[in-house]
């Protein structure tokens, strides 16, 4: 995947998405060939993490539902203070060393 920040951690999404979290709350959404979907990050004036698409982007119901579950899973992670372990659920979730 292309790189200009160093990227901080990465997860798989779904069957056919990964996603790089950046410095500063910032994530990019790759497919798993490594063609970039778009960006992640945190819209203070709804309280949320959002997804931002790339131009002429397509996404299939299973893509979409992927995205909305990781956003929820972000806004958990940022809202707790927990980090869930090895992408698990927030119930089997730790506190973040800090």
């Amino acid at each position: 995947m292309p790189s200009d920040r160093p990227v901080e951690e990465t997860r798989a999404l779904g069957r056919h998405m990964v996603v790089e979290k950046r410095p500063g709350a910032f994530w990019r959404a790759y497919t798993k060939r490594g063609e970039l979907l778009g960006i992640i990050f945190w819209y203070g004036p709804w309280d949320s993490f959002v997804f931002r698409a790339g131009w002429a982007t397509e996404f299939s119901a299973d893509c979409l539902a992927a995205l909305a579950a990781f956003l929820a899973q972000l806004r958990w992670e940022k809202k707790s203070g927990l980090k869930p372990i090895d992408g698990l659920s927030p119930k089997t979730a730790t506190k973040e060393s800090k």
